[in-house]
């Protein structure tokens, strides 16, 4: 089987780290602002992202071009001279003539290269929607299959990728010729917001209307909703136009709609009430949830509750080191078996952890891992030297795997809280060193899982440790 690889175009607004990690060859559309041309790349390094949306509020008006037929065929020459064949996925032929571009430039390479083969499929999708498809041919090519085998799975599966979005402001689709400009200006004065999606023409149709901001995002959340089949088992990109914080909202709203969870407890006496806590993600979220009894200091149960959560949902996306004991005594008091369990679960157990875990996130091109640390472990604290050191290892074990598995696409930091009212530190609570917190108080549960959420989507940030302590470790 000749090897090849799968090109596209600019339009699929994955971000550039993602197109690497995919080793997708991307030709850049063009973008017109302000008398200037500009590639669109995807790491907007013609113009960048900030410069490009605040022209756009300043009221400069933008254009694209599709890519030519001469950048195509530069980028096919250049591939098919290394002996490889070439799968070219492209911008929806309904709203751009970037897909005919491509097939006049592979009738040429066909001429120049008669033992090549380019295949080029009209992806029938725009924006993240393409992107996505494109995330889905990459899992294929890596599963083995051929070039003509992974051309027929994406013309039999493209239609499967639903498309829904809104815009904040109505006069770029009057520009673009999409409504009307007496429908732009009462849809302006009234906040009218369209709910739209692309038809299986590859067309954009508009489908609904929405009062305000709020409602048009809610408009999306209800049509995952209505038309996810088996949630928990597709995969969802989120796209948009220098909304970040609207788009977060929304993924949250996403997560608690359809991310199943595994409760993990250290043995069958805790089994109760973790399934108690199953049950209530479950019946308030609509999630899948279950509660598995594993010591993770244990390499043989660890191994056995990676393979429950994978067994339950065939797939494992986030793995949270949480697994934590104290046995505190100062150091001339302290036990060897107080060291070495503290160790054994602080720190083994996240070794034992990520080494069965790992495996699937490799076997996936993605994953993430929080490990929880300490404050303790990057300060010290007295009467703490065996959970010290635990979580002083902790710090070092994540940035070592960061480095390790940061060219797999996965990604690895950790969680440094403080004073956190939990029922380990429940006895704490007069601790004078509490006093000495900047922002007077100790923290909650919440606070560590706030900072265990941005660390899930953070996507280019690996190797780092964010402590959640109040300040007290500044």
């Amino acid at each position: 089987m000749r090897d090849y690889i799968i090109m596209t175009d600019s339009c699929c607004d994955l971000n550039a780290h993602m197109a690497q990690e995919l080793e997708l060859n991307v030709v850049p559309l063009t973008v017109h602002m302000n008398g200037k041309d500009y590639a669109n790349m995807l790491d907007g390094s013609e113009i960048s992202f900030e410069e490009f949306y605040k022209n756009i509020r300043s009221g400069i008006l933008s254009t694209t071009s599709a890519a030519n037929v001469g950048q195509f065929e530069d980028a096919m020459r250049a591939v098919l001279a290394q002996g490889k064949d070439i799968v070219c996925i492209n911008f929806s032929s309904a709203l751009s003539a970037t897909y005919q571009n491509a097939c006049i430039a592979a009738k040429t390479m066909a001429d120049e290269f008669p033992e090549s083969h380019v295949y080029v499929v009209d992806s029938l999708s725009a924006s993240l929607g393409q992107g996505l498809l494109l995330y889905l041919a990459v899992q294929k090519k890596r599963e083995g299959l051929s070039a003509e085998e992974l051309v027929q799975w994406v013309e039999e599966n493209k239609l499967h990728i639903d498309h829904w979005f809104t815009v904040d402001d109505l006069n770029f689709l009057k520009m673009g010729g999409r409504v009307s400009a007496t429908t732009a200006f009462l849809g302006t004065m009234l906040s009218i917001k369209p709910v739209m999606h692309t038809s299986d023409e590859g067309k954009l149709v508009p489908v609904s209307k929405a009062r305000g901001r709020k409602a048009s995002l809610q408009a999306l959340i209800d049509k995952v909703a209505e038309l996810g089949i088996e949630p928990s088992e597709q995969v969802m990109f989120i796209c948009h136009a220098d909304c970040e914080k609207e788009s977060r909202a929304v993924a949250e709203e996403l997560a608690r709609a359809g991310f199943d969870v595994c409760v993990n407890c250290s043995s069958e006496r805790g089994l109760s009430g973790a399934q108690e806590l199953a049950d209530k993600l479950a019946a308030e979220h609509g999630v899948r949830a279950i509660a598995v009894a594993a010591n993770v200091a244990d390499a043989a149960e660890a191994a056995a509750l990676v393979d429950a959560a994978y067994e339950a949902y065939r797939r494992v996306d986030v793995l949270v080191n949480n697994a934590g004991i104290t046995r505190d005594g100062l150091l001339a008091r302290m036990k060897e078996e107080d060291f070495d369990q503290v160790i054994a679960v602080n720190l083994k157990g996240a070794f034992n952890m990520l080494r069965h875990t790992a495996g699937l996130f490799i076997r996936n091109r993605g994953g993430c891992i929080i490990n929880i640390a300490s404050v303790a472990g990057i300060m010290g604290n007295a009467g703490q030297c065996n959970y010290a050191a635990s979580k002083a290892g902790i710090i070092g074990l994540t940035k070592t795997i960061a480095r390790e598995l940061a060219p797999k696409g996965i990604r690895c930091n950790a969680i440094a809280p403080g004073f956190i009212a939990t029922d380990m530190t429940r006895l704490q609570t007069d601790n004078p060193m509490v006093k000495t917190i900047p922002l007077g108080r100790m923290g909650k549960a919440e606070d560590v899982a706030q900072a265990a959420g941005y660390l899930a989507v953070a996507e280019y940030v690996t190797g780092e440790v964010l402590r959640v302590d109040g300040g007290i470790a500044m």
